[in-house]
């Protein structure tokens, strides 16, 4: 039986072991991103004969499914380790969050034949960090206006977050999620804050605050993903502030993007409005994420392929 654990700060430096080492472009493979998400997608992790193997479960479904194995050894052993676990407990094993070129790799290891499907709502965004920081490009005018007459209309401080910020970043949560209905996810995902807020300096986190007269407005936080990647992890503004949400945007690019010429934005989740703010931004390219599968499962398992 697979000993599976819940992500917990102690566990950075094992998660850590296996991730720093694996290039890759998805957001998934990063140990602050486990953290964050931990109580929205139930998230749990075993090491598994040599391979760090994340199994989740997303709000609103009942069946779980894993993350690409990342490790070195005979990794079609490992999935048949955890296919059989899934299967004994009533499901077919899954695993999202995947590229098709991990997907080929995977193809190639792996006995039993798999499928495969892209899924768009997993899309990951990418954009070149000087945009974002200069917002100079053409297609990019509407939002640099949106900034300036941010800055013409208020008095605007940027700061860089640190773990003092944790209670000021609070205060702002506070506000941001009155305007939103309550839901599991967006308790979740405020808990997951909070717990990078309360770890900062224990992280490889960076972050940007937004201040107008000297209360916050928006704040981004996110860490390298790879060595010319960065991985935007948060962004909420108020939207009163019409332009905080730019300026976090653009003030946080203009941190890393000498060093890290691309950014991950993430996916949008099928979001509507999320997906539309993120391409007014003009992405770049698409990490084009989806699901893979195996063709044939038991009948009394459980499984649903998107």
């Amino acid at each position: 039986m697979i000993d599976w654990k819940q992500i917990n700060i102690e566990d950075k430096e094992i998660i850590d072991s296996y991730y720093k080492t694996y290039t890759s472009e998805v957001s998934d493979y990063s140990f602050t991103q486990l953290l964050l998400w931990q109580e929205a997608y139930s998230i749990q992790y075993a090491e598994v004969d040599g391979f760090l193997v994340v199994k989740l479960l997303a709000p609103n479904e009942s069946y779980p499914y894993i993350h690409m194995p990342v490790g070195r050894g005979d990794i079609n052993a490992v999935v048949e380790r955890v296919k059989e676990e899934f299967e004994s407990d009533g499901f077919i094993l899954t695993i999202r969050s995947i590229t098709r070129n991990q997907f080929l790799t995977l193809k190639r290891d792996i006995s039993k034949p798999m499928k495969f499907k892209l899924l768009r709502d997993q899309y990951e965004y990418v954009y070149p960090s000087y945009d974002l920081s200069r917002l100079d490009t053409k297609k990019l005018k509407r939002k640099r206006d949106m900034y300036k007459s941010f800055c013409e209309h208020h008095e605007v401080t940027v700061k860089k977050m640190n773990l003092c910020d944790g209670e000021v970043i609070s205060n702002l949560l506070e506000k941001w999620y009155k305007n939103y209905p309550q839901s599991f996810v967006f308790t979740a995902e405020r808990l997951g804050i909070e717990k990078i807020l309360q770890h900062w300096d224990d992280l490889d986190v960076t972050g940007c605050v937004i201040e107008v007269d000297g209360a916050p407005v928006s704040f981004s936080f996110g860490e390298p993903l790879t060595d010319k990647m960065y991985l935007v992890l948060i962004e909420k503004a108020i939207r009163s502030y019409k332009g905080a949400y730019v300026a976090a945007i653009k003030e946080f690019a203009t941190m890393y993007e000498e060093r890290y010429p691309f950014t991950n934005r993430e996916e949008d989740l099928g979001i509507p409005g999320l997906r539309k703010s993120k391409m007014l931004f003009r992405p770049s390219r698409f990490v084009e994420k989806g699901v893979a599968y195996f063709e044939h499962g038991s009948s009394k398992t459980k499984h649903r392929r998107d």
